[in-house]
């Protein structure tokens, strides 16, 4: 007789995991969810037809696609953010830079306490006073709808 019971526990778990599969199905098709949200280390690719590929200079270390990036949104896949200066871990011998990137139009940009605005174009540069020694800066950009990126690079000030 026990050997019956494992037999109907095991056909109640395994009714009860597909109609779990089932309900999140049905769930994904009401709100017209994509499976890739289900895998939100992917992030998409700059590419030719994405609006944000266009003048971006060669070199250009463009963010989202790296772990460091967070994304706070689905709808951060149409938010961007490339970082043309500093270049991360570079050295500088002077205590004023300028933070040089591009974003979506008219994004609000930050650069650690500092805030800004992308213009029309998306492109923003900051004047940022450095420390002697290493600096952390985290440069972030947010859309009107509410996404979000941010990356962090390191820039050292050697006088």
């Amino acid at each position: 007789m026990p050997h019956k019971e494992k037999s109907i526990n095991y056909t109640i778990f395994g009714i009860i995991g597909v109609a779990l599969v089932l309900l999140l199905l049905i769930i994904m098709s009401k709100r017209k969810l994509s499976p890739a949200i289900l895998h939100p280390q992917t992030t998409p690719k700059l590419t030719a037809e994405n609006e944000f590929s266009q003048n971006i200079p060669d070199g250009t270390d463009v963010i989202g696609s790296s772990p460091k990036s967070i994304i706070s949104n689905t709808e951060s896949q149409k938010l961007t953010l490339a970082l043309i200066s500093p270049a991360n871990g570079s050295t500088v011998k002077t205590q004023v830079i300028l933070v040089k990137g591009k974003t979506l139009a008219n994004a609000e940009v930050f650069v650690n306490e500092i805030d800004a605005k992308a213009d029309a174009n998306g492109n923003f540069s900051v004047s940022y006073t450095l420390e002697e020694g290493e600096n952390y800066l985290v440069i972030g950009a947010n859309s009107t709808q509410g996404a979000y990126r941010e990356t962090e690079v390191k820039v050292t000030y050697e006088p």
